[in-house]
């Protein structure tokens, strides 16, 4: 065939051409069947209308429409939320619930996030979160630096590690100051008795990242949505603290880093998604402003709606991939 044939197909049973662009499809829908359809379709939304959320919001199925949320998405996502809230007692309860679901659905994408902020692996942050996570990747770090030479070292940094998190009204990033203050004691007494050590500086940078992991993680491990607000309060009054300050230069490696120390007074839940994020933010408001009690129809539809946008991320996430 020439280039002016078009979408011309040799059909070798009728022994010719057909012209593939004029085709008619048997199931093709007329424009009236497609307005009929579109019609049903916004009646229906409609219909379903507006889905009461914390601290007097809504979103309306129209809206999650517009993001790409169908009814039948909505319905099943409401579904399963109320698996999880099938016998909630009261309303105690149900705020726990809700809480939980919502830093648990958030929890690895702040991981990730933080991890990729840090420029560290997302395994060894993960690793950091666990209880005694950060006990090993700590010994594994005083190792790497020869400085495992006195069994009374090991326990130095456990204890270090017990008083810092016990300690009260101090930030993740003041719990690491802690730490650090013991590295650097152990290595000037390693100094004092033997050769001079020279620590690793991506080697510091990487483990003090960790440990500030490791108590921020810590840190939203509550029950309630007044504890994230006291949380809040905390690191807001830390950061005024360090506007504050006249002649505030941090440095690090001889270099003066703005915002160094602003850079690390934020909690975990600053890397969650946005979606959870306002969720907390309605959360915090709804006590805040004496709302009535969280009812359990508006716990499952924070629920559903935070697993929706977990699921528009997951997809933005593969069209991504697929584009690159």
């Amino acid at each position: 065939m020439s280039g002016d044939d078009g979408n011309l197909v040799w059909i070798s049973d009728i022994d010719g051409y057909i012209d593939v662009d004029n085709m008619h499809d048997p199931y093709e829908l007329s424009e009236l069947e497609l307005l009929e359809i579109r019609r049903d379709f916004d009646l229906e939304l409609d219909e379903l209308g507006e889905f009461p959320l914390l601290s007097g919001a809504f979103i309306s199925a129209r809206r999650l429409d517009n993001y790409g949320i169908s009814p039948k998405s909505w319905r099943y996502q409401v579904h399963l939320a109320e698996r999880s809230l099938q016998d909630p007692g009261n309303s105690a309860n149900i705020e726990r619930i809700l809480l939980d679901r919502l830093l648990s659905l958030g929890n690895r994408y702040a991981l990730a996030r933080y991890a990729k902020w840090e420029k560290i692996y997302f395994h060894t942050a993960l690793t950091a979160t666990f209880p005694h996570g950060i006990s090993a990747l700590l010994d594994q770090f005083m190792t790497e630096q020869k400085l495992t030479g006195i069994p009374s070292q090991r326990r130095l940094i456990s204890e270090t590690l017990q008083f810092a998190s016990q300690k009260d009204c101090l930030t993740a990033y003041e719990r690491t100051g802690i730490v650090q203050a013991v590295i650097h004691k152990i290595v000037t007494d390693a100094c004092k008795n033997s050769k001079p050590v020279l620590l690793d500086r991506t080697g510091m940078k990487n483990i003090l990242s960790l440990v500030r992991l490791h108590y921020s993680a810590g840190e939203i491990r509550v029950r309630w949505f007044g504890a994230l607000n006291k949380l809040n309060c905390l690191y807001q009054n830390a950061r005024d603290e360090v506007r504050g300050r006249a002649n505030c230069k941090p440095v690090i490696a001889g270099r003066h880093i703005r915002n160094w120390e602003l850079r690390h007074l934020q909690p975990l839940t600053y890397f969650y998604p946005y979606s959870i994020r306002y969720a907390i933010d309605r959360g915090i408001r709804h006590f805040g402003e004496k709302y009535p009690e969280i009812d359990r129809n508006i716990a499952i539809n924070e629920i559903a709606l935070a697993h929706c946008s977990e699921m528009r991320m997951r997809r933005a996430a593969k069209s991504r991939d697929k584009s690159n």
